[in-house]
């Protein structure tokens, strides 16, 4: 069987190739690797792509083999910027991924718009690019909310709670007078550390009702707070309880006489958290 082989086309697309799986690695890796460098050393994998196909013939297969893999070695090396052998086993790992990657893609395209020639690389190489970035975003998200993620004990006289809890970005409620931040839990979740005379006060408070025997929450400071969300503003009731401890994998943090505004029945996270805690207490600024 006779195969003509265009060396300048074989050039071409190889160095495509190889120039948008080196500049995928490099962001999977997070290397700081400049467009000159990988367009260098994709360069370099295409020379030695026409120099195999002209000497593959000639030379033995071991020998082409061995070389491959030194000016892939290279090229990873090189067009990633890497410093050390560990990230060079994991450059290594990148480029192999980012290979299949675009190669799935190829062969995608390849089905859908046969004939397009290099075309096809720069869908395949875009195609590729855009998907690792999704799924990059996705594991981020998914990292993040999981970081943001905490099981706090409330604790009001001796009484505990176990809570899931989220710090939400969102909530910027502050305390008008003290400024210190506030998290959101609805009151039926905290009822049960209060004594049955103060709960029916607590309820009325939450409820912007008028309270029975107000007097019986003044050891809880209860104020209002304005908001302002998606669905309009207002106030929201604020108590002091005796302590909050957020706990995490790896620490836990006291807090003492946090400030809690009490939410609706049904005004916990869609996402089945029980308190809303504000940013700044995941980073201790809570003074």
């Amino acid at each position: 069987m006779h195969y003509e082989i265009f060396l300048d086309l074989l050039f071409a697309e190889n160095l495509l190739l190889n120039y948008t799986i080196l500049r995928l690695s490099s962001f999977l890796l997070k290397r700081s690797a400049t467009r000159r460098r990988s367009f260098a050393a994709a360069a370099l994998g295409a020379g030695y792509a026409v120099l195999y196909a002209v000497f593959a013939r000639y030379l033995p297969g071991a020998l082409l083999a061995l070389v491959g893999i030194g000016i892939t070695t290279g090229m990873v090396k090189s067009g990633c910027r890497i410093t050390t052998v560990r990230d060079l086993a994991v450059g290594m790992a990148g480029y192999i991924l980012s290979g299949f990657l675009i190669g799935s893609a190829y062969r995608l395209f390849r089905e859908l718009m046969p004939g397009r020639g290099i075309l096809l690389f720069l869908l395949s190489g875009s195609a590729a690019y855009a998907g690792t970035l999704l799924l990059l975003k996705i594991r981020k998200e998914m990292l993040l909310e999981h970081a943001r993620q905490v099981t706090v004990q409330l604790v009001q006289n001796g009484k505990w709670k176990k809570v899931k809890g989220l710090y939400d970005t969102g909530n910027t409620l502050r305390d008008a007078t003290t400024k210190k931040p506030v998290s959101v839990v609805p009151y039926t979740v905290i009822l049960e550390l209060f004594p049955d005379e103060m709960r029916t006060g607590i309820a009325a408070l939450a409820r912007h009702e008028t309270v029975p025997e107000p007097e019986q929450l003044l050891a809880l400071q209860p104020r209002y707070i304005p908001f302002r969300g998606l669905e309009g503003g207002g106030f929201l009731p604020v108590i002091r309880i005796s302590e909050m401890i957020l706990v995490t994998e790896h620490t836990a943090r006291h807090i003492s006489g946090p400030l809690i505004a009490l939410g609706g029945e049904n005004s916990s996270s869609p996402r089945g958290y029980e308190i809303i805690l504000h940013p700044d207490l995941m980073e201790g600024q809570e003074e």
